[in-house]
C-alpha cells in the first residue's frame, strides 16, 4: 500500500537534494561522534570515528554556507541578467535556438493556440531577431466592431455583428467565417485562417448550426464578395467561404475589410463574452441593446498597452475606444438586467 507521508517525504528530498545530503552528512557526523564518546572499542578506532564525526559536521556546515550565501545569490544574479537583459539574451543564446525557446515558453503563458501563434509571429521573435514585424497572419489597424443585440424570445437574441479594420497582409484570395458549438470544434479553428470564429452555446441543443448563422455581406476595399460554399460539420460547425468574382484578386498589403454577420444566439445569463483578437492597433467597439435594459461593462484579465476610454451614451449602449496597441489577452463582459 502506498504511504502518502513516505511519498512526501521522496518528494521534498527531490526537490532540496542538495539540502537533503547536506543534513543527513552533518546527521552522520553527530552519530559517528557520539558512538566514539559512548562505546569502548580499540582508541584507535574511536579516534579515527571522531576525527570522522567532526570533519562530516565541519563539511556539513561549510556545504549549507557554500548553497545558501553563494549559490543562491549566483542562481538569482544570473535569472535577473536572463530574464530581465534582452540584449544578454541575445548575445549568450545561439540564434537558432531563439524561436525555440521563445515557443516553450508562450506554450506555458499563452495555451491558446491562436494567441501564441500571433504573439510569436508579431511580437516576440520580431523582437529577438532584429527583423521587421511579420505580418503572416495579418496585423489588423483601425478595427472597429458593432454588436447589437434584439431580444426575440426567453434568453433568444438576434446578435448582428458589423466588423471593419485594415489588414497589413491580406495572405489567401477568399474570406473564409465559421460559427462552433463546443470547446473541440473552436480549438480545430484556433490559429487557422479564419476571418470570424463565433462560439454558439456550449451545451447540447438539437437545432440546425445553419439556421443559427448566417454571413450577409463581406467587402474587401469596396469590391463586394459572393457566398461560394456553406459546408456543415455535423450539428456543431458550420463554415461559411466567401470570394471574388472571377477577375478579382482580395490578396495583398493594406487591404480594408468589411463583414456582417447575424446569429441567432441563445444566453443561459444575461452575459456577452467579448474575447479580444490579437495583434491590433486602435481598437473601437460599439455594443447595443435594442431593449430597456441596462447595460453595465466588465473587463476580465485585459492588459492594455494603450489608453482606454469607455463611453455610454444611453443605459443600453456601451462604446469602447483603445488606442495604439490592443491588449494580447483579456476579454469584455457585457452584463444587462
Amino acid at each position: 500500500m502506498d504511504n502518502p507521508a513516505f511519498e512526501k517525504l521522496i518528494s521534498k528530498f527531490k526537490k532540496f537534494k542538495i539540502i537533503s545530503i547536506l543534513s543527513f552528512i552533518i546527521l552522520l557526523g553527530a552519530l559517528l561522534i557520539y558512538i566514539s564518546a559512548s562505546v569502548k572499542i580499540n582508541p584507535k578506532l574511536l579516534e579515527i570515528l571522531s576525527a570522522l564525526g567532526y570533519n562530516f559536521i565541519a563539511a556539513g556546515i561549510i556545504g549549507f554556507t557554500f548553497e545558501w550565501l553563494i549559490r543562491y545569490e549566483s542562481r538569482a544574479e544570473m535569472e535577473n541578467l536572463l530574464l530581465f537583459n534582452p540584449k544578454i539574451l541575445r548575445d549568450v543564446i545561439k540564434p537558432e535556438k531563439i524561436k525555440e525557446i521563445i515557443n516553450t515558453l508562450c506554450k506555458v503563458r499563452f495555451p491558446n493556440s491562436e494567441l501564441r501563434e500571433r504573439i510569436l509571429k508579431n511580437v516576440l521573435l520580431p523582437l529577438f531577431n532584429k527583423s521587421k514585424q511579420s505580418t503572416e497572419l495579418g496585423v489588423w489597424d483601425n478595427y472597429n466592431c458593432k454588436i447589437e443585440l434584439l431580444p426575440v424570445e426567453l434568453n433568444k437574441y438576434e446578435v448582428t455583428i458589423n466588423v471593419s479594420y485594415n489588414n497589413s497582409l491580406q495572405v489567401e484570395n477568399y474570406l473564409r467565417f465559421s460559427c462552433v458549438r463546443g470547446a473541440n470544434e473552436l480549438d480545430k479553428r484556433l490559429g487557422k485562417n479564419y476571418e470570424w470564429v463565433y462560439f454558439l452555446e456550449a451545451k447540447n441543443n438539437p437545432d440546425e448550426i445553419s439556421n443559427k448563422y448566417k454571413v450577409l455581406d463581406a467587402f474587401v476595399d469596396g469590391l463586394p464578395l459572393r457566398q461560394e460554399s456553406v459546408t456543415a460539420y455535423g450539428k456543431d460547425a458550420l463554415e461559411v467561404k466567401f470570394v471574388p468574382g472571377k477577375e478579382g484578386d482580395i490578396k495583398g498589403y493594406n487591404r480594408h475589410i468589411n463583414h456582417t454577420q447575424k446569429i441567432l444566439a441563445t444566453f443561459s445569463s444575461s452575459l456577452f463574452f467579448y474575447k479580444f483578437p490579437t495583434t491590433i492597433k486602435n481598437f473601437k467597439l460599439q455594443f447595443s441593446l435594442k431593449c430597456d435594459s441596462k447595460l453595465l461593462l466588465r473587463m476580465d484579465g485585459i492588459v492594455l498597452s494603450g489608453a482606454v476610454d469607455v463611453y455610454q451614451p444611453k443605459e443600453n449602449e456601451i462604446h469602447v475606444t483603445i488606442r495604439d496597441y490592443c491588449p494580447v489577452q483579456g476579454r469584455l463582459m457585457f452584463l444587462w438586467s
